[in-house]
């Protein structure tokens, strides 16, 4: 069954992702695009968008850039993802690999993707999550798996903030666009973020599953990475086996 990628927010490192992802020998993906933000003038200093984009919606330049790139299973939405919303429900129950992508500003967002990672393993369903974040010169990259949950490999433990932060939460403003406006983020760090966020989703996604049961599985999964850092100094990452021991 063909997986789907939803990728959460299209703006800074999700853009980024998009471009990586037109770029892609990988076309059997089905897509799915959600954010209802539009492009501002603030953007165009670091995103994919152009002049020619300005008010339109973030979703439509990064629909318009896959259908080019030969990406025929898109799905547009300009929409947040909300938990009760029809989006939710159907998100909820489609069948297959649920590949989440969170590429949005704030810890609302995230924990929504963990939450809907989790329904979707309560009705057996199977899912990856990948949280990418970044101000203006470093990046960050956390994958999970519903199987994660409560345990140190799970963000929400290593980031307690994401279980009750509501900063920037679009869905209950005044705070959207607060965290951009006042630490202006560089594309550096949104390409970083995007870029570890891919990494870790293929690493997950597909790496994990095709050596599970093999010989050296366990092994090997131990020594993948769950948490990819990025400062203005160094590279750190994180592995599932590292976790594990804590």
């Amino acid at each position: 069954m063909t997986p789907t990628l939803l990728i959460v927010g299209c703006g800074g490192s999700g853009g980024w992702a998009v471009q990586m992802l037109s770029k892609s020998p990988n076309r059997d993906l089905a897509v799915v695009l959600m954010d209802a933000d539009r492009w501002e003038s603030r953007n165009l200093d670091r995103c994919l968008a152009t002049a020619a984009d300005l008010r339109k919606p973030k979703v439509a330049t990064a629909y318009r850039l896959l259908e080019r790139a030969g990406y025929a299973n898109l799905d547009c939405r300009p929409r947040y993802l909300a938990r009760g919303t029809d989006d939710w429900r159907e998100l909820l129950a489609r069948p297959g690999q649920l590949r989440i992508l969170s590429c949005t500003d704030n810890h609302a967002g995230r924990r929504t993707c963990l939450e809907l990672a989790d329904g979707r393993a309560a009705a057996g369903l199977e899912s990856v999550v990948v949280l990418t974040g970044n101000e203006t010169k470093s990046a960050s990259a956390d994958a999970y798996l519903p199987a994660w949950r409560g345990t140190p490999l799970d963000p929400r433990e290593r980031y307690p903030e994401i279980k009750t932060d509501r900063a920037g939460d679009p869905l209950h403003p005044p705070c959207t666009g607060e965290a951009v406006a006042g630490n202006p983020q560089l594309a550096l760090a949104n390409g970083l973020a995007a870029f570890s966020g891919l990494y870790l989703m293929e690493t997950w996604a597909e790496e994990a599953p095709a050596r599970a049961g093999g010989e050296y599985a366990k092994e090997i999964t131990d020594r993948m990475p769950v948490s990819v850092q990025w400062t203005a100094t160094r590279q750190t990452s994180v592995s599932k086996g590292e976790l594990d021991g804590r």
